[in-house]
C-alpha cells in the first residue's frame, strides 16, 4: 500500500477499545483470499479456501508443514477463523489489521508473532506493504493487505521437487519469507541511491560554476505538473465544445421548428391520408438526427488538420516545441454519439409541435 510520510505512524483504535478487538485494516474491505499450502519432502498440495469455515478447519499436522496466507485484512471472519484454527492470541491478531508498524518480533506461548515490511520501488516512489507472519510447531500463517500476492515466489520455490524448502521445517519457511521480504527492498534502495547520487552530482556542478541551487524538482512531480496543466486546457476545450454542441442543438430546434411551420399543408395532407402523430413525430426527429449526421460528417476530414494545427499552437506557446500528436479515432466515434442524442434531443420539441397540427389548421395555412 503506497503511503505518504505522514501515513507512516500506527493506527490505533479509539480509546475505551476492547483488547484484541478485530477489525478491517484502513483502506481494506472485500472477501479475502485464502492460500493453503501443505507440503512434505515427497509432496506439495495448494489450494484456496473459500469462507471462514474452511479457514477454521485447517489444523497443524505431525507429518508436513502446513502454510496459510491470507490476502486482504478487510474480512474480520476469516482472520478470527484462522486464528481460531492455529491457536493464534487475539492480541497478535489485532495487531496485524494495524498496518504502519515497525517490523518487530514477539513470542506469544510457542508461537513467534513477527511484523515485516515489504518495500519496492515503483514508477518513482516507494511501495510499501505490511506481513504479518505467525510461526508455530508444524505451520506459518502469513497475512499481508490486498493485492498482489507478495509471497508468490516462495510458493513457485516449493513447487520445485529439489527445494530445501520441502527438506526443512517451518522455521525455514519464515526464515524464507523474511529473506524474500529484504531481497526486495534492496531494487528500491538501489534506485533511491541513484537519484540522491543525481542530486549530489548536480548540487557539485552548482557549486563549481558558484551558482545556489534554492529549488528541487523530481522528473516525476515535473510531469504531474505538466499534466494538471494540460488537464485544465482539455477541461475547457472539452467546456467549450460542449458549449458549441448546445448552441448548435438550439440551431438545429430553431430550424426544425421553422420547417414544421412551412411544411404545414404536407402535414395536413398526411394526416388527411391516416397517418398517425407518432409516425410524423418520427418523420421530423429522423429529419433532424439526418441533419445532424451531415453536420458530423463534415466536419470529420477537417478534424484532423485542425487538431494538429492547435496541438502545434499549444506546444510552441506552452513548451516553445511541438507536441507529440495522436488522433483519436474513439473520440471521433464518441463525438458522433453525443451528435446523434443531441440532434435527436433538438428534433424532439419540433416534432411534437408538428403532432398537434390538425387537418383544418394546415390546409387553411397560407
Amino acid at each position: 500500500m503506497d503511503r505518504r510520510p505522514a501515513d507512516l505512524l500506527k493506527h490505533y483504535h479509539a480509546p475505551g477499545t476492547p483488547p484484541g478487538t478485530l477489525r478491517p485494516a484502513e483502506g481494506e474491505a472485500g472477501p479475502a483470499r485464502v492460500l493453503a499450502t501443505t507440503y512434505s519432502a515427497g509432496e506439495v498440495a495448494t489450494r484456496e479456501l473459500e469462507g471462514p469455515s474452511a479457514s477454521r478447519d485447517i489444523r497443524p499436522a505431525a507429518d508436513r508443514v502446513s502454510w496459510v496466507h491470507v490476502i486482504g485484512l478487510g474480512d474480520v471472519e476469516v482472520l478470527r477463523a484462522s486464528g481460531e484454527g492455529f491457536g493464534l492470541h487475539p492480541l497478535a491478531l489485532e495487531d496485524v489489521v494495524h498496518l504502519g508498524q515497525r517490523p518487530k518480533a514477539e513470542e506469544f506461548g510457542d508461537v513467534l508473532f513477527v511484523i515485516l515490511q515489504h518495500v519496492s520501488g515503483r514508477a518513482g516512489t516507494l511501495a510499501r506493504r505490511q506481513i504479518a507472519m505467525f510461526v508455530g510447531a508444524g505451520f506459518v500463517v502469513t497475512l499481508q493487505p490486498a493485492g498482489p500476492d507478495l509471497l508468490e515466489p516462495i510458493r513457485r520455490r516449493l513447487d520445485r521437487p529439489d527445494s530445501r524448502l520441502r527438506r526443512s521445517g517451518p522455521g525455514y519457511l519464515a526464515y524464507s519469507v523474511v529473506d524474500l521480504v529484504v531481497d526486495s527492498a534492496f531494487p528500491a534502495l538501489k534506485a533511491l541511491g541513484e537519484q540522491l547520487e543525481t542530486i549530489e552530482a548536480l548540487r557539485a556542478a552548482y557549486e563549481e560554476r558558484r551558482l545556489k541551487a534554492v529549488y528541487f524538482q523530481s522528473a516525476g512531480e515535473v510531469r504531474e505538473q505538466n499534466k494538471m496543466q494540460f488537464n485544465v486546457l482539455i477541461y475547457l476545450m472539452l467546456a467549450m465544445a460542449l458549449l458549441a454542441a448546445v448552441v448548435g442543438s438550439i440551431g438545429l430546434m430553431g430550424t426544425m421548428s421553422i420547417n414544421v411551420v412551412e411544411r404545414g399543408r404536407e402535414i395536413g395532407v398526411m394526416r388527411a391520408i391516416g397517418a398517425t402523430s407518432p409516425a410524423i413525430a418520427r418523420l421530423f426527429v429522423i429529419e433532424g438526427v439526418l441533419i445532424g449526421m451531415l453536420s458530423w460528417l463534415l466536419a470529420w476530414p477537417l478534424s484532423y488538420p485542425g487538431a494538429l494545427a492547435f496541438s502545434n499552437a499549444v506546444g510552441q506557446t506552452v513548451m516553445h516545441l511541438p507536441l507529440d500528436f495522436a488522433f483519436s479515432v474513439n473520440g471521433v466515434i464518441i463525438w458522433l454519439s453525443v451528435v446523434l442524442v443531441l440532434s435527436a434531443l433538438a428534433s424532439l420539441w419540433p416534432a411534437l409541435r408538428a403532432t398537434r397540427v390538425s387537418v383544418r389548421e394546415a390546409l387553411a395555412y397560407e
